[in-house]
């Protein structure tokens, strides 16, 4: 669990800083856009730090579609079979 949670942070820092460097924006803006977790909460940490709510935004709503259209060929790919 630890290591899954390690890798998952090792992903989200990658991205943040491919995001920094591809939209020019501040690291705060680029860490809270590739950060996991709740939009909502993201969305509330992004508006009281002042970050720029719009990248912010279109970011965390690719990755909850990316992740609707994801998940039933992940479910497919890594389904366990049962036996009968």
């Amino acid at each position: 669990m630890a290591g899954g949670i390690l890798v998952l942070t090792a992903i989200c820092a990658a991205l943040g800083l491919a995001l920094l460097v591809a939209l020019d924006t501040d690291p705060l803006t680029a860490y809270l856009a590739t950060t996991p977790g709740g939009i909502s909460s993201v969305l509330a940490a992004a508006f009281d730090s002042g970050a720029d709510l719009t990248v912010v935004v279109a970011v965390q709503t690719l990755r909850l579609m990316v992740l609707a259209l994801a998940a039933p060929f992940a479910t497919r790919v890594l389904r366990v079979s049962v036996p009968e």
